[in-house]
Order: C-alpha cells, then structure tokens, then sequence
C-alpha cells in the first residue's frame, strides 16, 4: 500500500516497473521473474553471458 499511496491512486504511474518491483503480490513477482529471465536470455544471445555472468565478470566477482 505504500508504494500505492505515495504514487496517489488517481495519477498515472510515472514508471510502472519501479512500482511493481516495490510492489509484493505473488503474481507481480512472478512477472518480474520471468521479465527478468528474458532479458538475461536475449542478453545471451547479444553477449554470450547471462545478465548475472556479465554483472560477476564487471565487478570481478
């Protein structure tokens, strides 16, 4: 509800993914997995490493 309320329930959402990351409903999350698994996967195709490859091998981790 915090999120809701400090956006206001009647304005648009200026960016709706920050919303839903602040969000927590099972369905959101499950969204945002598999958004997030996509993007990882066309990463891959463009770079040959997955989102957390390329994050491990920029920060020497």
């Amino acid at each position: 509800m915090d999120s809701i309320n400090a956006n206001g329930i009647d304005k648009p959402i200026a960016e709706p993914f920050k919303f839903l990351m602040e969000y927590w409903n099972d369905d959101i999350t499950d969204f945002m997995v598999n958004m997030m698994m996509t993007m990882s996967r066309i990463n891959r195709e463009k770079t040959g490493k997955g989102l957390f490859e390329q994050f491990m091998d920029e920060n020497r981790l």
